[in-house]
């Protein structure tokens, strides 16, 4: 589904709705307006419970992603999410995606296709919300979860 939000009102309660009922799981956002989007994102958050979880994965480096070290299958910047926390909710943002490795870029679609990380899933009552770019042809394939484009108009 893709649905366009003109204003940030608009956007505001989008995201609230959206945390509130914790549907839909993945969203993708395409947008412009880094500082409106992450002020929106924090203030659903706040307003719904949730723990508001802010990753600039460009600074992931490939090597901390899990799964490489047995005794650490979950990646240190998602810990908090799989620990013990079936009843937590989480929004976890992920931004910068233009700017990440290839084998970053995979394991983030991975983790929203499949809701899991190395065979552990995610809580239910989690969302994740990757910021993208419209040059980001990368997320065309899961395109198919739940799209939103909110721009600033100029």
């Amino acid at each position: 589904m893709a649905l366009s939000l003109k204003t940030e009102k608009e956007a505001r309660e989008y995201f609230e709705r959206a945390l509130h009922t914790c549907q839909p799981g993945e969203i993708i956002l395409y947008h412009n307006q880094r500082r409106t989007v992450h002020s929106v994102l924090k203030d659903a958050a706040e307003k719904n419970n949730h723990k508001f979880i802010d990753k600039d994965i460009s600074a992931i480096d490939d090597s901390d992603l899990g799964g490489v070290k047995i005794e650490n299958k979950v990646p240190v910047w998602l810990k908090e999410v799989f620990d013990n926390c079936d009843k937590c909710k989480f929004l976890i943002y992920l931004r910068e995606f233009h700017m990440a490795t290839d084998k970053v870029k995979t394991e983030v679609l991975n983790l929203m296709a499949k809701r899991e990380f190395e065979g552990i899933k995610l809580p239910e009552s989690t969302i994740i919300v990757l910021g993208v770019l419209d040059v980001d042809d990368i997320v065309d394939p899961i395109s198919s979860t739940h799209t939103v484009r909110f721009y600033r108009e100029v």
